[in-house]
C-alpha cells in the first residue's frame, strides 16, 4: 500500500502526463475504498500487501547478493599506463611559473 501511494502519483506525472492536482485527485479513490473496508477486509488487505510485499524485498536481496558478489570477478583495469608530466620550464623551475618577471617589468616605470 505504501508503495503505491509512493509511486502511483509519479507513475501518472511521468508517464501520464497528468498534473500534481490530478495525479492526486487520481490516487483518492483507492483511499477511499481502502478507508472504507470493513474491518476484517482491511485485515485481509493489509495482510496480503505485507506478504507481497516481503516477497518482494526477498528476491530484491537476493538479486543484490548476486549481484554483490559477481561484482568481484569484474578485473580491473587502470585508467591510464603511466603518468608522465613535460619537463618544467624555466620560469617554473624558479618557482614564479611565468608570472614573476613579466609582471615585475610591467610594473617598474620605462626608462
Amino acid at each position: 500500500m505504501f508503495g503505491g501511494i509512493t509511486f502511483l502519483p509519479q507513475f501518472q506525472q511521468y508517464v501520464q502526463g497528468a498534473s500534481a492536482t490530478n495525479s492526486g485527485l487520481l490516487l483518492m479513490p483507492m483511499m477511499i475504498a481502502a478507508m472504507a473496508l470493513p474491518y476484517a477486509v482491511q485485515d485481509i488487505f493489509k495482510s496480503a500487501v505485507a506478504a507481497g510485499r516481503h516477497a518482494i524485498l526477498l528476491f530484491a536481496a537476493a538479486i543484490t547478493i548476486v549481484g554483490f558478489l559477481l561484482s568481484w570477478f569484474i578485473r580491473q583495469l587502470p585508467l591510464r599506463g603511466t603518468v608522465s608530466l613535460p619537463a618544467p620550464t624555466a620560469d617554473e623551475a624558479r618557482g614564479d611559473h611565468g608570472v614573476g618577471p613579466r609582471l615585475r617589468s610591467a610594473l617598474s616605470p620605462a626608462a
